[in-house]
């Protein structure tokens, strides 16, 4: 694994603890496996394959029949999701290692928050040095321990702290794209961010109040319902709050 750290007994995730329980140290091997599959394809895990699935055991040490059952436990503990068509895995939370570098990457992408001087490999760079794990962790990035990092100095963490400092008074359109919902792309956010005024009117709304917003359709509506009910998205939104970010339409 280049960027996650799977030691189990550091790992303080309840979840990663349960499925350890229930299902031995090789579920923790195949969960970050999986995890790893997921970064690298950039999308999911089609245990559905057989060739995929036998590869995987194979590489895990364990056989297909003892993947799935450590699969199985991975989806009741709810560490991992199936696809909507239940072909693919995917990871669940916003903080999810496998989702990490991507969702920061679109966070800073010049359509969302638009951070210049965070491209991929300083993302990873970040990830790598456990530096970030959540997006409002760039609010209040050390940017005297970013100076140290290869190829950086403090010109360069000046320039990426004053780029940081000017994302907080971006409009509320543009946070709303980087949040990453699903289906929820620049042009919904504008709408939705015109519509309702401020993240916490957004945050409130009832699955009747979004459906009647344009363009905005159920299955997107269920979308934002499900993303403002997680505790990560809740943490990641009060975090932001805290920095400084700005929440309203202006």
């Amino acid at each position: 694994m280049k960027y996650f750290d799977h030691d189990v007994e550091s790992y303080k995730d309840d979840k990663i603890m349960l499925l350890r329980h229930a299902h031995g140290s090789e579920a923790i091997d195949a969960y970050w496996a999986i995890v790893e599959q997921i970064y690298r394809d950039e999308e999911a895990f089609s245990d559905s394959q057989p060739i995929a699935s036998e590869s995987l055991a194979f590489v895990i040490g364990i056989t297909k029949e003892k993947l799935e059952e450590c699969i199985s436990g991975m989806l009741e503990y709810g560490l991992l999701v199936r696809d909507e068509d239940g072909a693919a895995l995917r990871c669940t939370g916003a903080e999810c290692p496998a989702q990490l570098s991507r969702n920061l990457a679109h966070f800073v992408s010049r359509e969302a928050m638009n951070i210049d001087g965070l491209g991929s490999a300083i993302i990873d760079l970040l990830i790598e040095e456990k530096m970030v794990s959540n997006p409002a962790d760039l609010y209040a990035l050390d940017y005297a321990a970013f100076a140290k990092l290869p190829g950086q100095g403090k010109k360069s963490a000046a320039n990426l702290k004053a780029a940081i400092e000017a994302s907080k008074q971006n409009d509320l359109a543009r946070l709303l794209c980087a949040l990453g919902i699903r289906q929820v792309g620049s042009k919904a956010a504008k709408v939705l961010a015109s519509t309702f005024g401020s993240l916490d009117a957004l945050q409130h709304a009832s699955l009747e109040d979004l459906t009647a917003v344009p363009d905005i359709g159920e299955t997107t509506a269920q979308n934002i319902l499900d993303y403002f009910a997680s505790p990560q998205s809740q943490d990641l939104i009060d975090r932001l709050r805290v920095a400084g970010v700005n929440l309203m339409s202006t």
